[in-house]
């Protein structure tokens, strides 16, 4: 967790976690799984930073690394615990 005292911003982000991905159907049930980071500095939604091909030039659209580069906003209830 990040925090900025000055104006009580903050931002949690976490994982990887397995983001599943249910709009496909595939053969085998673990193809559809990604890992992703969750972020969020809202209580209302989440954004999870999915690992996908990323192309690294865009004159060369067939070169690609892995990296956390598509977004993907969702509704959510974010809550903050402290524990002393």
């Amino acid at each position: 967790m990040n925090t900025r005292r000055d104006d009580d911003r903050y931002q949690v982000d976490t994982g990887p976690i397995v983001f599943p991905d249910l709009s496909v159907r595939p053969e085998r049930l673990i193809d559809c799984l990604m890992l992703a980071f969750v972020a969020f500095n809202v209580p209302h939604f989440a954004d999870f930073v999915i690992e996908v091909p990323t192309t690294v030039d865009p004159d060369h659209p067939d070169l690609q690394i892995y990296h956390f580069s598509k977004i993907v906003s969702m509704p959510a209830r974010n809550r903050l615990f402290a524990v002393e």
